[in-house]
């Protein structure tokens, strides 16, 4: 009798055991999926803000076409520099676009602080950019 409570005993505490086992291991599923779910949640929140910033270049883009148009001479030289300028200001945002596409969980953290970098210096040009063709443009309209 006594061995098959010892018996019982063992298995109960085996169970035990198993289910504390199994408790962890969903516990640390949910844990990666979390961490899955942030860095991807994190990397879509950056393609949109730099997919905006594209759609916004390319207006300007389109603005500085049209300016040009009707711009003498001096002013279309102007222009051409700024678009040659918005042009690379287009393609760090589109390389930047392609290190998200590429990222993963185990590059996340290093692509994510690149494209950071990136998008900050972008804004910053970018500003700049906005203000020197506002300026322009607006001086020499009549």
């Amino acid at each position: 009798m006594r061995a098959k409570l010892t018996f019982i005993g063992a298995i109960a505490l085996a169970l035990f055991i198993s289910s504390c086992s199994e408790s962890k291991n969903e516990e640390q599923r949910d844990q990666m999926l979390e961490v899955q779910t942030n860095w991807e949640d994190e990397r879509d929140e950056l393609q949109a803000d730099l997919r905006e910033l594209e759609t916004e270049i390319d207006k300007k883009m389109i603005d500085l076409k049209a300016e040009k148009e009707k711009a003498d001479a001096d002013l279309k030289a102007e222009i051409e520099k700024m678009e040659a300028e918005l042009q690379d200001e287009k393609s760090e945002v589109q390389k930047a676009l392609a290190d998200l596409e590429n990222a993963s969980k185990n590059t996340w953290t290093d692509v994510k602080a690149a494209v950071d970098k990136t998008t900050k210096d972008i804004e910053s040009e970018w500003k700049n950019f906005k203000t020197n063709i506002d300026g322009l443009l607006s001086g020499n309209s009549n």
